[in-house]
């Protein structure tokens, strides 16, 4: 599947945003579209999960959060990463977990490689317990 298309590219892909404004929104602007397709991947729709956008600081990127009843997902370039957007995923018990299970992280870039997305999503859906049999339409377990 594609999760990118080539302005969001540009904008999770193009280096460090902090001290410019413009650029920081459009990241999250851009970040915000990502999870979108990324909670339509899942399956998910309006009202199965919550999306965040915390600007933070001039220094920093802030982060946009994907926060579902089993997952909690937030993109954001790390102090220490030098303008390069990573994700940040883990299962979490509800929408008021903010702590979660352990922290599992991925960079963005490897999403622009369908082959990688899919194996994302995948990953995703077992984690959050999203995978549906095939045969039966039911959950199966995480």
């Amino acid at each position: 599947m594609k999760l990118f298309d080539q302005q969001m590219k540009a904008a999770l892909l193009g280096g460090d945003v902090s001290y410019d404004a413009l650029r920081k929104q459009a990241f999250h602007n851009a970040a915000k579209r990502f999870w979108k397709r990324v909670a339509s991947e899942l399956g998910l729709i309006k009202g199965q999960y919550d999306l965040r956008s915390n600007f933070a600081g001039i220094a920093v990127s802030g982060d946009i959060t994907l926060h579902t009843d089993t997952l909690y997902l937030q993109l954001s370039q790390g102090a220490l990463m030098q303008g390069r957007a990573q994700i940040l995923y883990r299962r979490c018990d509800g929408r008021k977990d903010y702590v979660g299970h352990a922290n599992n992280f991925i960079d963005v870039g490897r999403m622009v490689d369908e082959r990688e997305a899919d194996r994302f999503i995948l990953t995703l859906k077992k984690m959050g317990g999203l995978l549906l049999d095939s045969v039966t339409g039911y959950q199966l377990a995480a």
